[in-house]
């Protein structure tokens, strides 16, 4: 008899793996398509979910991007979190991502950023038109989509961050006190990928000069963002007619506390 459960299980567990649709109540529901490949390495993979709803509307994306240290995690520890996403947002397209993770002979950036543009092109290209993207990231994560939305984003199809607990600035000298911080410092970068005129930003250790292409980016000083600050837990507005110094910002880190609040103003 306990056998024969054990089978049933195996069985129930089967079928669902292989069920194209996500029931998320009585009127919503997605397909869905795991681990599909948007590059050639085996880290590009990403988990895509489209609406039932209003199937013929075009509709904008979410993009979860898990944390891990830069060179560690996976999507699947966002997959229960994303499917809690889709149920309070059902008209939106989401796609869970994996990406290249950074060891001590591959930097992870350019690499990871770049995996978010071609991530992103992919699915305009399954979609057939050009969707506004919601990057939210946890960790390292929400670093990587502070990054690529402020600096990599030259067509402005971002039209949100969401940054849950990510570091802004890699040079706080609190930030040495992380455990991973000596990796971060010496593999995260590649230097060479990038043109000679950062050359003089790259004399400085990686975790140093990180953010600053993306604080003075030309992209970032024509746009609005909301960031959340962890100390308050107050809305900061980023409004693009003020450029701000990495002092007088004196951001260390960002929290979610409410996605309600994420549609406000774009």
């Amino acid at each position: 008899m306990i056998n024969m459960v054990k089978c049933l299980a195996v069985v129930v567990l089967i079928s669902s793996c292989k069920e194209k649709t996500v029931k998320l109540g009585k009127d919503i529901s997605f397909q869905k398509e795991e681990n599909v490949h948007y590059g050639n390495d085996s880290e590009q993979i990403l988990d895509f979910y489209l609406p039932h709803q209003e199937s013929s509307k075009k509709k904008d994306v979410f993009m979860i991007i898990h944390g891990g240290s830069w060179r560690g995690g996976d999507k699947s520890q966002l997959t229960f979190f994303t499917l809690s996403m889709m149920k309070k947002f059902p008209d939106y397209i989401f796609v869970n991502l994996n990406y290249r993770l950074a060891t001590a002979t591959s930097s992870g950036i350019p690499n990871q950023t770049d995996d978010i543009e071609n991530a992103i092109q992919y699915v305009e290209k399954k979609l057939k038109y050009h969707p506004k993207f919601i990057l939210l990231g946890n960790s390292a994560g929400a670093h990587l989509s502070m990054l690529y939305a402020y600096h990599f984003d030259a067509k402005k199809r971002v039209k949100a961050v969401v940054n849950i607990v990510g570091p802004s600035d890699l040079s706080d000298p609190g930030f040495e006190k992380y455990t991973d911080y000596s990796f971060v410092k010496n593999y995260l970068v590649n230097p060479k990928a990038f043109p000679e005129c950062l050359q003089p930003l790259l004399q400085a250790p990686s975790a140093g000069w990180i953010l600053l292409p993306l604080l003075h980016s030309p992209i970032m000083e024509t746009r609005i963002r909301l960031f959340l600050y962890l100390k308050k837990e107050d809305w900061i507005l980023f409004s693009p007619k003020i450029k701000y110094s990495m002092k007088a910002m004196n951001l260390t880190a960002g929290i979610w506390i409410g996605i309600k609040h994420l549609m406000i103003s774009f």
